[in-house]
C-alpha cells in the first residue's frame, strides 16, 4: 500500500478531528479556499507555515512536506 500523500494526509486527519474547512480556515487564519486547495493537493502548504498547520491538524510537520519525485533523465 502506498504512503498517503500531504494533501490526503490533511483531509484524513482533518476529518479524524471533524472540524469543517471552514472551522479549520479560521483556526489558521487562510480562507476556507485555502483549505481546499491544501487538502485536494492542487496547492502544497507553504514551507513557512508547515509547522502550525501541522499543529492544528495534529500532524506531524515532515508529513506535510512532499517527497522529492524522481525524474528519469
Amino acid at each position: 500500500m502506498a504512503a498517503l500523500r500531504p494533501h490526503e494526509i490533511l483531509a484524513a486527519a482533518r476529518e479524524k478531528l471533524d472540524v469543517s474547512q471552514s472551522v479549520m480556515a479560521v483556526a489558521l487564519k487562510v480562507s476556507q479556499p485555502t483549505i481546499h486547495r491544501w487538502e485536494t493537493g492542487a496547492n502544497s502548504v507553504p514551507i513557512a507555515d508547515v509547522r502550525r498547520v501541522a499543529k492544528a491538524y495534529k500532524v506531524k510537520p515532515e508529513d506535510l512536506i512532499p517527497p522529492v519525485e524522481q525524474r528519469a533523465s
